[in-house]
């Protein structure tokens, strides 16, 4: 007599989550650790997972004979820069029958060699006086795209805030980014979407900035300002994926330029004030106003120090030029 062959498992599996991010765009590690629930009816116990990799047209299954379901290890070869892979789930209880697949999981890595990195922090060129409250800047750059797009990521950070704008649309929608952190051994990166913000033909990348913890005044009883550097910068690549599969880069250096920002003052503690008379609208599109831009001054950040965030939910709101 054969043995019965289990019937189907009426176990559903939730999407796979990686690390403790919502959105898996821009992952910091090689080898992300995987998560997910299960809907089982009372009693059931998983005894197993199988879960199924899909990088680069190629599949590869990986099993495992246990009921973890939380930051399971990474069990497929370690990812690269910039790779894109879809990841599911089944499992199945001590009956041997298993559920269906979950649905597919996309997760994208951000930069994870140094040698990824050729933007260097701009800002403002004009002279400031330490230890004293300065005028936030402007940045921006004018650039052509010659090619179909297929795909665009910007990955971007700062000295102080940033609250970023493509072609006059903002990047995003943070608070306070990158958030506080020891900014001379770590500085987090964020990784957005931006292929919907981009045409062929020409296109403006601009921030306005902000002290932020960089450099703003922090403590009581006056406080002290600079605590990490005097240097308020932008840090941002822009990579643009098109349909041949080549990329081009466009990434904060010597061709970007500063003006004065409408915003005069800029503090954590002191709130900000806001001339509006000295606005500039559309200053983030092609073809902008050019009087009072002037070049930037290029700074130096070592780009072992760039991290990929840990925690996206945490950060869900955190970039802003305030």
């Amino acid at each position: 007599m054969s043995a019965r062959t289990p019937e189907r498992s009426t176990v559903k599996v939730s999407l796979p989550r990686f690390e403790h991010v919502d959105d898996a765009l821009g992952l910091g590690s090689r080898t992300p650790r995987i998560s997910w629930r299960t809907q089982a009816p009372e009693g059931w116990t998983q005894h197993g997972w199988q879960l199924e990799c899909t990088r680069d047209g190629d599949v590869v299954v990986a099993s495992g004979s246990d009921a973890e379901q939380v930051l399971v290890a990474w069990p497929f070869e370690p990812l690269e820069s910039r790779e894109r892979v879809q990841v599911r789930v089944r499992v199945r209880g001590a009956d041997g029958a298993w559920s269906p697949w979950s649905d597919a999981a996309e997760a994208e890595t951000g930069l994870l060699e140094p040698t990824d990195w050729v933007a260097a922090p701009v800002g403002a060129s004009w002279p400031e006086a330490p230890d004293t409250e300065r005028r936030p800047a402007l940045v921006r750059r004018t650039f052509t795209v010659d090619r179909p797009i297929a795909r665009a990521r910007l990955y971007v950070t700062a000295h102080g805030l940033y609250e970023a704008e493509i072609n006059g649309a903002r990047v995003g929608d943070h608070e306070f980014s990158p958030g506080w952190t020891k900014y001379d051994e770590r500085l987090v990166y964020w990784t957005f979407d931006v292929t919907g913000h981009l045409t062929e033909g020409e296109n403006t990348l601009g921030a306005w900035l902000g002290d932020g913890w960089y450099r703003g005044r922090l403590g009581f009883n006056g406080g002290y300002r600079d605590l990490y550097g005097t240097d308020q910068a932008l840090i941002a690549q822009l990579e643009i994926t098109h349909d041949d599969g080549s990329r081009t880069t466009v990434a904060t250096d010597a061709d970007w330029s500063a003006a004065p920002s409408p915003i005069l003052v800029s503090g954590l503690y002191d709130g900000e004030k806001h001339d509006v008379r000295a606005e500039q609208p559309g200053w983030s599109t092609p073809g902008a106003e050019a009087e009072g831009w002037t070049p930037v001054r290029v700074g130096h950040r070592d780009p072992r120090t760039l991290v990929a965030p840990s925690c996206r939910r945490c950060g869900a709101r955190r970039s802003s030029r305030r």
